[in-house]
């Protein structure tokens, strides 16, 4: 049943000869598939979900707005001079 349940899992061809292990291993390769569509599903999920961030960083570093645009307006008055010792 292992080596079954090792070779569904690579897609390769699996031959269970006894009955009474087939029908346990039924019952993993149910669970296998079910896992797998929750698995596929929550992956298209997260990939739409980071595209969307994506798409929405991308637009704000492309603006050419220049109000906009990260500015440093450093006077210098928060600069001090360094205690003499």
């Amino acid at each position: 049943m292992l080596d079954a349940i090792f070779l569904y899992n690579c897609d390769l061809d699996y031959k269970i000869s006894d009955p009474i292990v087939d029908m346990a291993f039924s019952f993993f390769r149910e669970t296998f598939e079910r896992d797998s569509i929750k698995y596929q599903t929550k992956c298209e999920k997260n990939r739409a979900n980071a595209n969307k961030r994506w798409h929405a960083n991308a637009s704000k570093r492309n603006q050419t707005d220049a109000n906009h645009a990260d500015s440093d307006s450093d006077s210098g008055s928060d600069l001090k001079e360094a205690p003499k010792q």
